[in-house]
């Protein structure tokens, strides 16, 4: 049986927990009937909402066009995914992503720095792409040098755009969101669903943590 004070402490960490997901913890799962403020990320992309498909439910679907110069793929500049990341405590990301229709040879995570002159940093998704959902995650830490980014697999955009203008360092770009993207790229009439994405961070973590392991001793005593 809980006693008062351990009551009181579980009460009081539920609530830390509902507090850091208010604040920190964002999710768009377009439910909303609408894109959500994400937009086409290159020229050559469309965004468009889809009601049904997703996963579950509602989602978005990005398309190139025959022929196509450019990658596809979806951003937004919106508070809930960009900012400073590290006094925000984010601590990861995930995307849901299905990869339609095409020849797919990339899936990235990018952000950017300041603002929409700058270049930013991208984690690399995948190396396969399924026609079916699937979930993919990524774990950093937004103070990491950028010998420690590459060391867990960032790469900057002139790394994987060679004559692209060289980016900002990992910390100030995670500092300095600008925007938040999920790019794809392979060859023409690509079309791809985006859905579920998340920005995670580590305050909410360490306390369901601390919850969980409450739980664990109650069951164990």
């Amino acid at each position: 049986m809980k006693t008062i004070p351990q009551l009181l402490l579980l009460s009081i960490l539920l609530l830390f927990v509902s507090n850091a997901l208010a604040v920190y913890a964002h999710t768009e799962d377009w439910s909303g009937g609408t894109v959500a403020g994400w937009t086409r990320n290159t020229v050559d992309s469309t965004v468009v909402y889809a009601a049904s498909g997703g996963n579950p439910n509602g989602h978005i679907q990005t398309r190139g066009p025959s022929p196509g110069d450019f990658d596809i793929g979806a951003l937004t500049e919106i508070p809930d995914f960009t900012g400073d990341y590290a006094a925000a405590g984010i601590t990861g990301a995930s995307v849901d992503l299905n990869f339609m229709t095409g020849q797919f040879d990339g899936a990235w995570l990018r952000f950017r720095y300041l603002d929409a002159s700058q270049n930013g940093w991208l984690y690399p998704l995948t190396a396969v792409f399924p026609n079916s959902w699937q979930t993919y995650s990524v774990a950093f830490d937004p103070t990491w040098t950028d010998l420690e980014a590459r060391n867990a697999g960032w790469l900057t955009d002139d790394d994987i755009f060679p004559g692209a203008d060289p980016s900002a360092s990992f910390a100030d770009t995670m500092a300095n969101v600008f925007s938040t993207e999920v790019r794809i790229s392979g060859d023409i009439n690509l079309l791809a669903g985006i859905d579920n994405f998340t920005v995670i961070p580590e305050p909410a973590t360490l306390l369901l943590l601390a919850v969980g392991g409450l739980w664990i001793r109650k069951y164990k005593a």
